[in-house]
């Protein structure tokens, strides 16, 4: 018999007409594979708004955490099917666990009621569409205190104007190597706080290994200030290939802030573009591509930061950057 590590395969689908079983009842691909026989590819646990498997995200969570036994040799997928997907409540993705759309245009995922994902330690989000809605105090993506955190391929798109949610936050003392890749961020905010956050709130500052590369973060809207990437008593945040822009007039692109630790804080930029909205090629009426308070220090390496501001240190190499506004 061909291996199966799908219920959604053709083959499954023969045997179940075949043998009149409803396949259905089949929610963890181990399952039907060891009732009929075959090869387990991997710890699959699939999503679907009808068919096989389950019909919501927090249910095939919640099957992986009754299931446990992970580990960094033994490591869950959840896969989301086509489809869009609501939820109310924040989804807590466990240890070792990836949760993994079709693909980013036919996977859409809204909460406009709590944060979307709690990070455990060891954890991937990819290649899936989070759709923003209009509470500007929540956060799609929290990994507070968690460490090895991977977010690749996801988007987060203004929905017809709603987009007012912040996109990443990594608060405290302990977090660490996290790496966000390969990501659209479009916002529909008009002011507040920044879109991508890594606070620590420690007394001394700290590295955490932390990686924002080849992201496009636009924040079109603004009629107030605010900031894309915020860097809060951090070291070792490295923002790579990344275009951060915003409206002209009020966005801070890249933002370094020591909070009252002792060291220095550091963000390294290279290879990027800040600059202001369609159009303007800098930062107007106020607002900087690049700010590091007193006490801290800012990297910059071949990239274009028009309108750069600093109370601290900034270092360039080959590199185009004007103090003040252009």
């Amino acid at each position: 018999m061909p291996a199966i590590d799908n219920p959604m395969d053709p083959d499954v689908i023969a045997i179940r007409e075949a043998s009149s079983r409803e396949i259905k009842g089949y929610s963890r691909v181990s399952e039907l594979l060891n009732e009929i026989g075959g090869t387990q590819y991997a710890y699959e646990y699939h999503v679907s708004p009808s068919g096989a498997g389950y019909t919501t995200i927090p249910d095939a969570i919640a099957a992986i955490n009754a299931d446990g036994g992970w580990s960094s040799d033994v490591r869950p997928v959840v896969i989301i099917h086509p489809g869009t997907y609501t939820m109310t409540s924040a989804i807590t993705v466990p240890r070792w666990c990836t949760v993994k759309g079709i693909d980013k245009n036919s996977v859409r995922l809204k909460n406009n009621t709590t944060n979307m994902f709690t990070m455990s330690n060891n954890t991937w989000l990819q290649d899936f569409l989070i759709e923003g809605e209009n509470n500007s105090t929540l956060w799609n993506i929290e990994a507070n205190d968690s460490s090895d955190v991977h977010v690749r391929r996801v988007d987060q798109l203004d929905n017809g104007g709603l987009n007012q949610h912040g996109f990443f936050v990594a608060e405290g003392s302990s977090f660490r190597t996290i790496f966000i890749e390969d990501c659209i961020v479009n916002s529909y905010r008009t002011s507040g706080r920044s879109i991508i956050r890594f606070w620590n709130t420690g007394a001394a500052a700290r590295a955490v290994d932390a990686v924002v590369n080849n992201v496009f973060l636009d924040a079109f809207q603004l009629s107030n200030f605010m900031t894309g990437v915020q860097n809060i008593g951090c070291t070792d945040l490295r923002i790579r290939n990344s275009t951060i822009r915003g409206q002209g007039q009020f966005m801070t692109g890249v933002r370094t802030e020591l909070n009252g630790v002792t060291g220095t804080p550091e963000t390294e930029v290279r290879h990027c573009f800040l600059g202001g909205g369609p159009g303007d090629q800098g930062y107007g009426g106020g607002a900087t591509a690049l700010f590091c308070e007193a006490g801290t220090r800012e990297l910059v390496y071949n990239s274009f930061a028009p309108s750069v501001a600093s109370a601290g240190t900034r270092v360039t190499f080959n590199s185009t950057t004007t103090t003040g506004n252009p």
